[in-house]
């Protein structure tokens, strides 16, 4: 996985935004990291670049991440997608699986994530 990738990591938290881009950028040095504060911020930098790795977040203020990833999916068709949520009620769960979607619980540490971008590979 040395060739040069593109992320967009969507989470209204800095926090988070900062712990899932220095974990990226310190095992794939190469690539490049993008991040949104938003939905309506992410959608913005999705119709302008290709991503091949999108992390979303759930809880976000005005959409949450099940709401965005129809919209993201339809603009970043060939992007392995996951979503990173605090929120671990099997309800949530069971509506990003039947989306196809892939689930990565809170707190985010380095074995989830990357557990979860060598799943794309």
């Amino acid at each position: 996985m040395s060739d040069v990738k593109s992320c967009l990591v969507v989470d209204d938290s800095k926090l988070s935004r900062m712990i899932i881009c220095k974990i990226i950028t310190t095992n794939f040095s190469q690539w490049k990291v993008t991040e949104a504060a938003d939905a309506e911020q992410a959608l913005e930098i999705a119709k302008d670049q290709s991503f091949d790795l999108i992390t979303l977040d759930h809880n976000m203020p005005g959409m949450t991440g099940i709401e965005l990833y129809p919209q993201i999916r339809t603009l970043q068709p060939d992007a392995h997608i996951g979503m990173i949520s605090a929120n671990i009620q099997k309800s949530l769960k069971a509506q990003a699986q039947e989306q196809g979607l892939e689930f990565i619980n809170k707190p985010i540490n380095e074995e989830k994530l990357l557990q979860f971008i060598q799943l794309q590979a």
